[in-house]
């Protein structure tokens, strides 16, 4: 017992699972503690779903109601309110939709707890760090190119020095060019408007109407006086002749027929009372 390093005990590295969380053509690449002791299905670290959340264009939810949380202490924490559902890959095996809880989780960017494990009937193999895949779970092909990027990059960005002077050089560059080669000055032409032509309606004047009669009305209405002139009998036989008459002024203007009625039961009336 005396060869034996008791410090060897304790520490170590944890069973840290390798993923990647993708969405929308994107994908980072991160790491999982695959812990068997923790009673939940999956926890996310709240500054890494602040960034998965910008990067994938994955809102964050709102849960109906807090959920409680306590440590390994069985102290109570912080309760959790909010959730990120992202899709995750572990293995090759793809999984939609899984719900992260968010909360507070120190040095772990994400955890898979024991009823995620259970729901997948997944067996965890502590000596190797791995998980144990059922055979109805093969890995999941892909077939779309996506874009990678590391969680650490995202969570803490670096900026290359060379990358950065040699930007720097070039925006110098422009505003000196700028500076030697002003842009000349924009002339303001005035744009000429054209005088509106007013165009004044010609006025229509309608050609006068002529008060001839057409030659057939004339012709019958020249008959008739003649005829009540020459044999008054036959014409007050022939008396319904005046309605028709009197029908056919109709065609003509006012004045007209009134000359010519007159002058009809004028001749009419005079022969009559020849005959009494």
């Amino acid at each position: 017992m005396l060869d034996v390093d008791l410090s060897q005990l304790v520490g170590g590295e944890s069973c840290q699972i390798p993923c990647s969380i993708f969405k929308n053509g994107c994908q980072v690449l991160s790491s999982a503690l695959a812990d068997s002791g923790a009673n939940i299905f999956t926890l996310m670290n709240t500054q890494c779903a602040k960034k998965l959340s910008e990067f994938l264009s994955a809102p964050i939810e709102k849960l109906p109601r807090p959920v409680p949380v306590q440590g390994y202490n069985s102290q109570p924490g912080k309760p959790i309110t909010d959730f990120l559902r992202i899709n995750i890959r572990v293995d090759g095996r793809r999984q939609y939709n899984v719900p992260f809880l968010i909360t507070e989780l120190g040095t772990h960017d994400m955890i898979l707890g024991r009823k995620w494990m259970a729901y997948l009937n997944l067996q965890l193999d502590v000596r190797a760090r791995r998980l144990v895949w059922p055979e109805d779970l093969p890995p999941t092909p892909v077939f779309m190119k996506e874009t990678r990027t590391t969680m650490e990059a995202l969570l803490r960005p670096r900026t290359n020095s060379a990358h950065q002077a040699d930007a720097n050089r070039r925006d110098k560059a422009f505003e000196e060019h700028a500076r030697l080669n002003p842009p000349p000055p924009r002339t303001i032409q005035q744009t000429r408007t054209k005088p509106t032509r007013t165009i004044e309606p010609v006025p229509t004047t309608e050609p006068p109407r002529t008060q001839e009669q057409p030659p057939v009305i004339t012709a019958v209405i020249k008959d008739y006086i003649a005829f009540t002139s020459s044999s008054p009998i036959a014409c007050k036989k022939q008396f319904g002749i005046l309605s028709t008459l009197e029908h056919l002024l109709g065609f003509m203007d006012c004045r007209t027929a009134c000359i010519l009625s007159a002058t009809t039961y004028c001749s009419i009336f005079s022969s009559s009372l020849v005959l009494s």
